[in-house]
């Protein structure tokens, strides 16, 4: 499966578990429950996969696929399709880097994809892992939206105490080196502000 990164089968006899590439075909037709899949879409022929193994429509598999220009989120028949902002995924330290999250939604999956690692992904897969279960797509897709704040505002006190920091070297007269601790918080700011 191209671009495959992880899959989760949910149901409601049986509690979430991880999917492999051999399982998730035969998963995602069977009826009864409905399917995450997680995409890297750096790898180019996860278009021609989604509409040829899982019947996803043409337009909606490129518009999944395609650059992001900007955050969006919209209705398309069965389908709700979007890109919402996220916070690139470090391996060692949450990181303040823009990312975007891809997604298309319908009744039996919710497909979520990116070209740079994502902390909603890690988390969610995180969630699951430890047990946490959801009734559908909608509830795991709010589940992801809903940590993208706490990450906000996790980085938005770090940077006010970084800024409480630096004022007291200034007040105390002890600025050596401050100016440049101040202009790599004030450009992180900016890139917040803008995401």
């Amino acid at each position: 499966i191209p671009g495959f990164i992880c899959a989760w089968r949910f149901g409601t006899d049986v509690v979430p578990f991880p999917l492999t590439e051999a399982t998730l075909e035969a998963a995602a037709l069977a009826g009864g429950g409905w399917v995450w899949l997680h995409l890297n879409l750096s790898d180019r022929r996860c278009l021609r996969w989604l509409t040829q193994s899982l019947a996803v429509p043409q337009v909606l598999a490129t518009e999944f696929t395609g650059a992001a220009f900007r955050q969006c989120l919209a209705g398309q028949g069965d389908y709700l399709i979007g890109h919402l902002n996220d916070f690139r995924q470090e391996f060692d330290r949450d990181c303040s880097e823009q990312a975007c999250l891809h997604l298309l939604m319908a009744k039996n999956f919710l497909l979520t994809g990116r070209v740079r690692a994502v902390q909603s992904a890690e988390r969610l897969r995180r969630d699951l892992t430890r047990g946490m279960a959801f009734t559908g797509p909608a509830q795991l897709l709010s589940h992801a939206i809903a940590n993208y704040p706490d990450t906000l505002d996790g980085l938005h006190h770090r940077l006010l105490d970084e800024l409480e920091i630096i004022e007291d070297h200034v007040l105390d007269e002890r600025h050596r080196g401050e100016r440049k601790r101040l202009m790599l918080v004030r450009r992180e700011m900016a890139q917040i502000h803008r995401h």
